[in-house]
């Protein structure tokens, strides 16, 4: 805190205002990734300690098995965290969703695409938000 109050003096009441768990990782209530850094390799390099003497095909199963892992944590704290949607709207996207399972896509590149449904096809410009359906 003192090289901070060196370096601007308003900088020690902003951190105090806003409260020590939102900077700081000693008083934060929750793990990340099992692992206190910002780094996925140094993560996966912590996690996997154990696992580096192992044959390369064990210790991929294991990097495998611990990022399902991770990603099924991550998902249900985001799913608990979401807002509900109306019926309506859940209904909508269902829908969408079903609609959706009756079409071909083709990529073109990385934001041009395709689709087709039997006999009819659409071109779909994602960086420009158009279709030639007149949809979007």
């Amino acid at each position: 805190m003192k090289e901070l109050d060196k370096l601007d003096k308003r900088i020690r009441p902003y951190l105090q205002k806003i409260g020590y768990h939102k900077w700081s990782r000693f008083y934060s209530k929750n793990k990340r990734y099992s692992v206190m850094t910002s780094n996925i390799a140094e993560s996966l390099n912590v996690a996997t300690v154990a696992t580096r003497e192992l044959p390369v095909t064990t210790l991929l199963e294991c990097l495998s098995g611990l990022l399902q892992d991770w990603t099924y944590t991550i998902r249900k704290l985001a799913q608990k965290k979401m807002t509900r949607l109306t019926p309506v709207a859940e209904q909508a996207l269902t829908n969408n969703f079903v609609y959706s399972l009756r079409l071909t896509i083709k990529p073109a590149n990385e934001y041009l695409f395709e689709v087709f449904k039997e006999d009819k096809s659409w071109i779909v410009n994602l960086k420009e938000r158009i279709c030639t359906c007149n949809r979007f």
